[in-house]
């Protein structure tokens, strides 16, 4: 194996310093510092823990999905939430105060260590022991019909095992109202999904991209917005596969790893061509008239080999390339 490859670098500059998402050699001495504290417990949280940031199926220092040690930024940045220590709960006497803080100054006050409450009128926060705590929320819980009772979770630095739990206390309880933040995240992906491809998650795994030919994305700038993947992308580039991005914007870091297509004014319009040929080929949606793209499934693989006809029935133009 060759260890100076530089197809596979994505620029000159040593470990892309000045780039969107660089190597985090800086940023993972940074998150070791800030859990100086607590060595060992960070230690096994990493060694025996699961990931708090991705769903990989993290399991230590590897996942299930592909070899060699599985270790990214997001579940570095998520350690402290596990080995900070106990806020200084005076700090919350006043309500007023808190208002005033950011969501990473909140953090930074440490964990809760013991259960509060705050009351109408009250300017802030008391502490109160665990079976008042349990009293409170029981009473309200009774008082509350099951269908009237939810409960929501949120999306980051929870686990599987949490969610799993979660929803067996709410059943227990009477309820099926759960419902987590990933769902509303993932909505509109999912639903487009589902309606364009029948199944509303993806069709293939990390694993597929290694070895493959081509692999091309569209609209998504992964270094910023699923930065795990890029470790994806090395090894397929490692394997020979040609990687392509259909973008609107510069996409940064992308430009520098992979070739870049611009459309303009809208990545949308890369399609006009097939929905051109799809509609000639009578390809159409019967209802809105719109180019059936679900049948470039059927004819693409024709088309690529040099077939003369297609699984619709069309012709292919000279040569196999689909009509312009």
């Amino acid at each position: 194996m060759r260890l100076w490859n530089p197809a596979t670098w994505a620029g000159l500059i040593p470990n892309g310093m000045g780039q969107v998402k660089p190597n985090h050699y800086f940023e993972a001495v940074r998150a070791l510092w800030r859990n100086r504290d607590q060595l060992p417990f960070t230690w096994r949280i990493l060694r025996d823990g699961v990931c708090d940031g991705c769903a990989l199926g993290t399991s230590g220092l590897s996942d299930f999905t592909m070899d060699g040690i599985h270790l990214c930024m997001t579940r570095l940045n998520l350690l402290r939430m596990n080995t900070m220590p106990g806020l200084d709960v005076s700090c919350l006497a006043d309500a007023g105060a808190l208002k005033a803080k950011s969501g990473a100054e909140l953090r930074e006050l440490g964990r809760l260590p013991y259960p509060m409450v705050r009351k109408r009128g009250e300017a802030g926060f008391r502490r109160i022991g665990w079976e008042e705590a349990f009293a409170l929320a029981s009473e309200r819980i009774r008082a509350a019909a099951p269908r009237r009772l939810a409960f929501y979770l949120t999306s980051r630095g929870m686990t599987n095992e949490v969610y799993y739990v979660a929803q067996k206390a709410a059943r227990f309880l009477g309820t099926n109202n759960v419902d987590y933040s990933a769902r509303i995240c993932h909505a509109p992906s999912s639903i487009a999904l589902k309606q364009s491809m029948g199944v509303a998650a993806s069709t293939c795994s990390y694993r597929d991209w290694l070895g493959t030919d081509l692999l091309v994305f569209i609209g998504s700038n992964v270094p910023n917005n699923q930065p795990v993947t890029t470790k994806y992308i090395y090894l397929a580039k490692k394997e020979g596969t040609r990687v392509a991005v259909i973008i609107e914007s510069e996409a940064g870091e992308l430009r520098r790893r992979v070739k870049i297509i611009p459309i303009r004014p809208r990545n949308v319009q890369v399609f006009w061509p097939e929905g051109n040929v799809l509609i000639k080929r009578g390809h159409r949606d019967p209802r809105s008239g719109v180019p059936d793209y679900n049948a470039m499934v059927r004819i693409t693989p024709v088309l690529l080999a040099g077939g003369g006809a297609s699984a619709g029935g069309g012709a292919a133009a000279p040569g196999g390339r689909p009509e312009s």
